[in-house]
This record gives C-alpha cells, structure tokens and sequence, in this order.
C-alpha cells in the first residue's frame, strides 16, 4: 500500500469515528416525546406480530390481517433486532438506534470511498465530513423510521455498482441487483430505479458490452428479491379488501398544491379536513381522478406545483410533516438542544444548505453536456452520471408522490458528493478562464 493509500485509509477511519461517535451520543442522549408513534408504532406492531404470531399484520388484538400497504423491509430488520431480547423492550428499542447509528457511520464511510473513484482528496474528505456531521442523517438514526436503513442500503448498492462497472466486474451487478431489491423492500420508491440503470448501460454506446453484462445481472437480481413480495401482495389483496394503498395515499397527498387543501395552518396535512382524500388514499385511479378534476379547475396553480413548487418542497431543508429542522417527531432533549457547537452546526447545515443544491445543480448541468456530447464517456464519466442521475430520479418520483422533505435525506450522501464535484469543476474552470486572460494580458 502507498503512501497515500494509507493516508486515505487513515482519513476514512477518521471520518468513520467522527460518524459513529456523534450518531452514538445523539441516540444515547435525546429524549423523544412518545418515540413509537405513526409510521414508527406501525412498524413496531407488524415487527411484533410478526415474532409472537408469525403473521405480518399491522392490526393489534386478536384479528389479523396480512398487511399489503407496507413493505416488508424495514418491519423485518427490526424484528430481527427485537428478538435478541424479546421480553425487554427498552433494551431492544436502544439496540434499534444504536444499529442504525452504526449503520449511519458506515454509509458515511462508504460515501467517502465513493468519492474518491472520482473527487480529488480534499473534495472527498469535504463530502465525507458533511455527511458526517448533517443533523439529517444523525437525527434519523434516532427515530424508528426506514430512513437510515434505506440510505445505508442504497448508498452501498451505488457504490457496488459503481466498482461493476469501473473493474468490469459482472457478479457485482447481480449484488447490484440484489441490494436494490432489498432496499425497494425498505422503500418502494426504489422499485424503477434498478430498471433506469440497467437501461442507462445500454443506451450509452461506448458502454455497450458492460451494459449488456450489466442488464442482464441487474434485473434478474432485482426481481429475485421483488417478486415474492410482490406475489405474496397479490394474494394477500385477493383475500382480503385493501381499505389503504402506500402509493394510492402517497399520490393523493402530492395532489394538494404547497400541501395545503384550505387551511394554511394545515399545512402538511391536508387530510385532516378534505373528505375525499380517503377514497383518494385506498385507489390510485380515484387520486388520478380527484387530480384531473382539480387540475383542470385551476390549470396554472396545479402546473406551477408540479413543475416547480413540489421540487422546491422536496429539498427544502425543514421538514414539513414533522418539528421543523431535521426533527420528525417531537425532540424533548437532544445535543441540539444542550451543545452550543452542536446547535451551531445545525445552523450552519441550514445555510450552506441552498449552496449545496446550486452546487449539485452545477454537477447535473455540467454532466448533463458532457453525456450528451457523447465524445468520452469513460467509466469515470458514467460513474458520475449515476450519482447524479439517483438525486434526478428521486425528484422525479417524489414530484409525482408526495414531495415530503423528509424523503431526500437518504439522497443527502449523494447530494454532498454532487456538491462537492461541483465545486471542484467550478473552481477548475474559473482557475483556466483566469489563466488564459493573464496569459492574453501578458502578450
């Protein structure tokens, strides 16, 4: 190993214990007012069900009924975890955080390695230290909530695919597969993404014998994690009428323009006054429905929503369904609250903010001309396209869904790397527009 392979080595161990330090003290310190609540008292009671009766139902008491709104990903990693000490809950709720701590601080580590397949060192390490320290990614290590399983699982199948694709590698794009199947289960709006890669090997010529190796181990693996679900779904509907579709309520909520139905102090939650966001929430084609009608009353307010308005919300830094800031569900006591550097770089996260963004926006531009040109797409190239292709993707899906900030934060590893390359090509490019015109001056 070189001198600067350990050098890497040595600043990546670094990064990882800044990560796991941080994550371990906030889940070990803060105080959440009644923490297994909404999504999270749901995965909780489908976990326990699925461990005292072996049934995945989501309903408590004596009648249960299979649940098909929720995917199974997530219900499972915490039921494994509630198993080791199943007649204590308190010791299995702290065990849950403390994986995820964990898990954070090895997404955060992963992430770096990513960036340095393409960033130069020091754009790395900024990436890595972002990560490390954004209060998004720390605080859901806090909460029973998908988030920082799901980030962990894509961050990796990214970086996985990447090393397919940069050492030609055709078994890492089955576990390419595999891993986006197991993060569709954690969240579904995974579920095309793997489709999108594999079409995108193909469609780049300079890439076509990879991408045919690519496309044919990426969906294969995929599926073989997807399918059974999917087939146990569908019988499961079969007997048992759904009163809730995930998609359908997900569809419905996005319909409300700046998610409000009439009442501004309801922001976030318009279901709480409109009556047809019920029948909206049980069938994709009645949300459709609802939208077509309302769209077609209001042309102008519905476009500007969809074109601008939910992309805008999506990013926005403060939740929206939640306590502001990167909180969700109300934080009693936490390192924010107490540490006067820690709530310093909470603010710091909401400035630097909207520069990250035009940053990564730069990136997506910048590698948007460099695709379309076509004239060297090296490996290297399309491992950047990727990147910046997943913060494309999850715009995209959540600008049809419901565009809820808290859904980008499992995106915010590749926001930083986005950002960060942005910054890298900006300042390359500013350093040769200055050369050339003191090289024009000088003669």
């Amino acid at each position: 190993m070189s001198h600067i392979e350990s050098r890497k080595l040595i600043v990546g161990l670094i990064i990882f214990v800044i990560s796991l330090g941080v994550r371990l003290i906030y889940v070990n310190t803060t105080v959440i007012d009644t923490p297994i609540r909404a999504d999270a008292a749901k995965y909780y009671t489908l976990a326990n069900n699925l461990l005292n009766h072996g049934v995945y139902s989501s309903n408590k008491g004596s009648e249960l009924t299979p649940e098909t709104a929720i995917t199974p990903g997530y219900p499972l990693f915490i039921a494994s975890l509630m198993s080791i000490h199943p007649d204590n809950p308190r010791v299995s709720y702290l065990l849950i955080l403390n994986v995820q701590a964990v898990l954070g601080a090895i997404t955060v580590l992963i992430m770096y390695i990513i960036g340095l397949l393409f960033l130069p060192a020091w754009a790395a390490i900024a990436a890595g230290l972002l990560a490390a320290l954004s209060p998004h990614l720390i605080v859901m290590c806090g909460y029973v909530l998908t988030e920082t399983l799901f980030t962990f699982l894509f961050t990796l199948a990214i970086y996985i695919v990447m090393r397919a694709c940069t050492n030609n590698m055709p078994a890492l794009f089955l576990v390419f597969g595999l891993l986006s199947g197991c993060a569709a289960l954690v969240r579904p709006a995974l579920v095309l993404f793997p489709f999108f890669v594999a079409i995108g090997f193909l469609i780049t010529p300079q890439l076509s014998k990879a991408g045919r190796k690519a496309a044919s181990f990426i969906i294969p693996g995929f599926l073989v994690i997807w399918l059974p679900w999917a087939y146990w779904e569908y019988q499961a509907a079969a007997d048992v009428a759904p009163k809730y579709s995930s998609m359908a309520a997900s569809l419905a909520l996005g319909i409300y323009p700046d998610l409000i139905y009439k009442n501004p102090q309801l922001r976030g939650f318009p279901y709480a006054e409109d009556p047809t966001y019920t029948e909206m929430s049980k069938n994709v084609w009645n949300a459709l429905g609802v939208l077509k009608h309302r769209a077609g009353e209001e042309p102008a307010k519905y476009l500007y929503w969809y074109l601008l308005g939910k992309p805008y919300t999506y990013w926005s830094w403060d939740t929206i369904v939640g306590q502001g800031g990167p909180f969700i569900f109300p934080v009693i006591s936490s390192m924010y609250h107490r540490n006067k550097i820690a709530f310093a770089s909470l603010q710091l996260s909401r400035a630097m903010h909207p520069f990250l963004l035009l940053a990564a926006g730069f990136s997506c531009i910048y590698i948007l001309i460099k695709y379309i040109s076509g004239k060297n797409i090296s490996e290297n190239i399309f491992v950047i396209t990727l990147i910046a292709s997943t913060l494309l993707y999850f715009t995209a899906v959540h600008t049809v869904l419901a565009p809820l900030p808290r859904y980008a934060v499992p995106v915010y590893p590749m926001l930083y790397l986005l950002a960060m390359f942005g910054i890298w090509k900006a300042g390359v490019l500013l350093h040769t527009q200055y050369s050339k015109g003191n090289t024009i001056h000088e003669s």
